[in-house]
């Protein structure tokens, strides 16, 4: 009786132990778990503010883009008196982009310390000349004769292939400057926070004024 009471005694201590040993168990799986949510919780937040600093910065870009001096400047040139005047000062609209996307890329490099990341910005600008090589073939696909070969197909395109083309350029070189702005270690804004635009509206209006007869 007295081993049994005993042996009793002994498993009413080891199930108290158990017990014991589950609570202390679930306390820390608990403070892990509270440790693990407000972990969470401070990288939500982080992330939250990030995203809005980004939504304000693309904002601001937006913004820059709609009021950037190239487009202003050509984009109230809209009286054309001939496909060559249309195409001559597509030329130009597009030219004033790619050299402000040099421009832009000579101020980014500034900013970088190591010459193999200044090399893969003079790369983006290559692979940018790549692309409009592609889109010389490609921007006439809408009003050439397709199964012609690319030279016959050029001469039958007409005059409005080279406003076509430059219209093509034109994207590219633009989109080329801004992608360039939204990665520069400053920030990537036009005005006195950032970038300075190159372009001169007066000497633009006086390469214009050449074309006239």
């Amino acid at each position: 009786m007295r081993r049994i009471q005993t042996l009793l005694a002994a498993l009413a201590l080891c199930l108290a132990l158990t017990a014991c040993g589950s609570a202390d168990a679930l306390r820390q799986e608990n403070e892990a778990l509270r440790r693990e949510v407000e972990t969470l919780t401070a990288e939500n937040a982080a992330l939250t503010e990030e995203n809005t600093t980004l939504a304000e910065e693309n904002q601001a870009l937006a913004e820059t883009r709609e009021e950037n001096p190239i487009d202003a400047f050509y984009g109230a040139k809209d009286s054309w008196d001939t496909t060559m005047e249309m195409n001559s000062i597509a030329a130009h609209w597009a030219r004033a982009w790619e050299a402000e996307a040099r421009n832009a890329a000579q101020w980014l490099k500034g900013q970088l310390p190591l010459a193999e990341d200044r090399d893969i910005v003079d790369g983006y600008l290559a692979g940018t000349e790549e692309q409009i090589r592609r889109m010389d073939v490609m921007a006439v696909f809408g009003c050439a004769d397709l199964n012609l070969p690319f030279e016959e197909r050029m001469r039958s395109s007409g005059s409005i292939r080279s406003v076509l083309w430059s219209g093509a350029y034109q994207r590219l070189w633009r989109d080329t400057f801004y992608q360039l702005l939204s990665v520069a270690p400053e920030a990537g804004l036009t005005g006195e926070r950032g970038y300075q635009f190159a372009f001169d509206a007066q000497a633009a209006q006086a390469a214009l004024d050449e074309l006239k007869p």
